[in-house]
């Protein structure tokens, strides 16, 4: 069998007994193809090893089919699931992904990182920004590379995506309060996170607007570990009856430790808020 890099499309055409333009056409999942003709093509492919020159299609489409990703880091759970769910829509238009992550120092800001991008074939660029960086509030995408950010909060030049953190976490309280709760007590997610400081906001602002007393907060790492220091802390607090963990991680921690006394831990995930009662060891 020939290497791929070798085979062209016109070996394939010659093989299959076709143009080479109906091979494009089989390449390109064009629809102007016999079916019995597709498969002929497609099974010449296969024998000879023919691979498509994507570049060249790029090229004469005008597009590279691919979206690029840059994130803080891909491991925490929150933005492991925000990039599966952009790795799953984008499969679905046939759209690959290529994935950076924001570098340290004078490098970890927007202006860096879509440079660093624009050196990659992508169509546009999705930035996950969970933490507070210098060129937020001035930052103007170059208009060759569409770029949408998703963030807490909107930019000034550039289209940005997120959930409502802070009327979550209000919602949070006035369900807690409607429950018969003299206050709820707040695992928080760590201080350089956006979203954990507007749910953090919302929660505080909740209690103060009802008259409730607002006690100290606790501040966690978005890990299960800080979860579960912050629920031993408070299970030996008589006052404690509803905690809000500002993720599932934590709330998985707090609950291994907080009941009793507290009678409701509840979470709130990037889409809404629920109560949880899961054990952690259970989800992997």
């Amino acid at each position: 069998m020939a290497k791929s890099s070798q085979v062209s499309m016109q070996d394939v055409a010659k093989t299959a007994g076709v143009s080479p333009q109906t091979v494009s056409r089989v390449a390109n999942g064009s629809d102007a193809v016999k079916p019995e003709t597709r498969q002929r093509v497609e099974a010449v492919m296969q024998r000879l090893g023919y691979r498509p020159n994507y570049a060249a299609r790029a090229l004469k489409r005008g597009k590279f089919q691919d979206i690029g990703v840059v994130m803080f880091n891909t491991s925490s759970f929150g933005n492991s699931r925000i990039l599966d769910s952009i790795i799953s829509s984008a499969a679905d238009d046939d759209y690959s992904i290529t994935i950076q992550t924001m570098r340290h120092g004078s490098e970890r800001t927007l202006a860096a990182a879509i440079e660093r991008m624009q050196q990659q074939p992508v169509d546009g660029v999705i930035v996950v920004l969970e933490e507070r960086i210098s060129d937020f509030a001035g930052y103007k995408p170059p208009k060759e590379l569409p770029v949408v950010l998703i963030s807490e909060g909107a930019a000034d030049h550039c289209p940005t995506v997120d959930t409502d953190q802070y009327g979550c976490s209000t919602a949070i309280v006035d369900y807690l309060m409607s429950k018969g709760h003299k206050t709820v007590y707040h695992i928080a997610g760590p201080a350089t996170s956006r979203a954990a400081e507007s749910r953090a906001r919302g929660w505080r602002e909740a209690l103060e607007q009802i008259g409730a007393p607002v006690p100290s907060m606790y501040i966690g790492d978005w890990c299960a570990d800080s979860g579960y220091q912050a629920g031993v802390a408070l299970a030996h607090d008589p006052d404690c009856t509803a905690i809000y963990a500002a993720n599932d991680q934590m709330a998985y921690g707090a609950i291994l430790d907080c009941n009793p006394p507290a009678s409701a831990c509840l979470t709130m995930s990037a889409s809404s808020a629920s109560t949880i009662r899961w054990r952690t060891w259970c989800h992997g």
